[in-house]
This record gives structure tokens, sequence and C-alpha cells, in this order.
């Protein structure tokens, strides 16, 4: 494959192959993304594909900032690992009942979330697992933190182009 690629743009394809495959990096690569005049930031409010996701399917992602996917009714889904949520014990299949001593909702989780910012830097989580209840406390500092994409307008916007719909006699 490499000897294939390097006859149609001469590459260091083995490396490329190498290091999206064998790579242990946090992060997805973003040169394709930065190279195309974007960048990848985070702010505080959801995008609106994730505000279409959440109506789709009341799930809630706050995979970027305390590390939790909640499903309706609080229901935990996913944890990243080594993620605050994570730290703090929380699991798959757990259910949030409330959120700082309040009955869980999203709106008073992207509260806690937003408070600990400013604040005393943790909150907590009341979850149940069956019978058993739990107080988790969420230890973080960064408040929300949801994925956008900014045009970096120093660097030739190529991935609108590669992107737009194609036009009939193109």
């Amino acid at each position: 494959m490499v000897k294939t690629l390097n006859e149609v743009v001469q590459y260091d394809w083995k490396k490329f192959f190498n290091d999206r495959l064998t790579s242990l990096s946090p992060h997805a690569p973003l040169g394709g993304i930065e190279q195309g005049g974007w960048k990848l930031v985070y702010t505080e409010r959801r995008s609106d594909y994730e505000r279409a996701l959440e109506s789709a399917y009341g799930s809630s992602d706050y995979s970027y900032s305390v590390g939790l996917l909640i499903g309706r009714d609080g229901n935990v889904m996913d944890v990243l690992v080594k993620s605050p949520a994570a730290t703090a014990g929380l699991a798959p299949g757990l259910q949030l009942i409330a959120v700082n001593g309040m009955r869980f909702s999203k709106d008073r989780l992207d509260a806690a979330i937003t408070d600990a910012k400013g604040g005393s830097g943790s909150f907590s989580l009341l979850a149940r697992n069956g019978d058993e209840y739990k107080t988790y406390t969420v230890a973080y500092r960064d408040g929300l933190r949801f994925p956008h994409l900014e045009r970096d307008a120093s660097v030739p916007d190529v991935l609108s182009h590669i992107i737009a719909p194609l036009v009939k006699g193109e």
C-alpha cells in the first residue's frame, strides 16, 4: 500500500500510517483541519449539532468537561477514563438523582459545572445503582466545554471548498 501511495504522491506514508494506527495520543490528529484553514476550539456553549443531538436522543454530552455522557432521566451512558467523573468514581449504568442536593436536571448539572469554575471547584452528584444510593464529589474547575471549529484567517480556507456540495456542471 505504501509503495502504491508513493507512486501517486511522494510522502512518508509508512510513518503516516504508523503514527495513525499505533499512536497513543489523547487527541485526534488535527493537521488536516488546521492546514484546511480551521482550528478546534472549546466554548461554554453547545453547538447547533450538539443541541440537535440532545433534542433527538435526549442525551447530554459532557465528555469535554467532566467526562460524562448522560442519557434520558440522568442515566450515565459513558464515563471517560481519567476524567473528573471517573476520578470521582462514576461509572456507566448509574442513574443521576440529584446535583448539589437538588433533583437532577441537565440545567442543574450545567449550573453546577459553571458554578464550580468560579467557586469551590467541585460539585456533588447523588447516583442510584439498583437499590443503592451514593454521593460522588466531582472536582472540576474548567466550566462547560464544547468543541467547535473556528476559522483561522491566517490560512487559506481549503476545508470549506472540500465539503461544499457539488453543483451540477462542476
